[in-house]
């Protein structure tokens, strides 16, 4: 017995078995061609259908990140090793861009994964995972001239300028890592009063509107 294939796209026939080649219909044709005591069979077709391939997306949680993180892949990946396309719900916090997550600024979107599908394999169901992003907390060093902590080291007080269009919340913060001191910011140049407190070093921690500075200061 021979057989043949209407649509190689679909299905070969290699050593008498039908090869799968991918998704779509052919038709199968079983003949005898007879010998010196038979004659020729009728030739027998049957229609083989090749269903898609169903593929699965993998795509794990996006762990939070900050304002300033360069742009960087996803991670997902499809089952059937096709390539897997993204989306945002929220373009302020993240675009899509070049296949890489594009931060935009601080808040929180849904990034979903999806793969359509091809010839051969059926789309697969999207996957979506939702991205938080941190508004970046720089931490410098007190030396900018446009904030002082004066003077160090200090007696009974402890002077701090900070720029008028600044808010901050001050600490100051043991070796121990007790916080000793909390106040706001009243004025341009705050005076805290480090009388009470045990001599030694200290961080003063100035809270800015989106910056942390920190200081050393000693207590004599």
């Amino acid at each position: 017995m021979t057989y043949s294939s209407s649509n190689t796209g679909v299905a070969t026939i290699t050593g008498g078995q039908i090869h799968i080649v991918g998704a779509g219909t052919t038709t199968i044709t079983a003949s005898q061609p007879g010998n010196s005591s038979y004659k020729a069979a009728t030739p027998v077709e049957q229609t083989l259908t090749v269903n898609k391939a169903n593929q699965t997306i993998t795509f794990t949680a996006i762990p939070a990140i900050t304002t300033g993180t360069a742009d960087f892949n996803p991670g997902a990946t499809a089952s059937s090793g096709l390539a897997v396309t993204y989306t945002s719900s929220n373009a302020n916090v993240a675009t899509i861009v070049g296949g890489m997550i594009h931060i935009v600024g601080a808040g929180t979107t849904n990034i979903t994964a999806s793969q359509p599908g091809n010839s051969n394999y059926a789309a697969a169901q999207d996957v979506i995972q939702t991205l938080t992003v941190n508004q970046t907390t720089a931490v410098i060093d007190l030396n900018a001239d446009d904030v002082m902590v004066y003077p160090i080291p200090a007696n009974n007080q402890i002077s701090i300028k900070i720029p008028a269009d600044k808010v901050a919340l001050i600490q100051m913060i043991s070796t121990s890592g007790q916080v000793v001191i909390t106040k706001k910011q009243e004025t341009t140049v705050d005076i805290i009063d480090v009388s009470a407190l045990v001599k030694g070093f200290y961080t003063i921690k100035l809270t800015l509107k989106d910056t942390v500075i920190t200081k050393k200061a000693e207590i004599r």
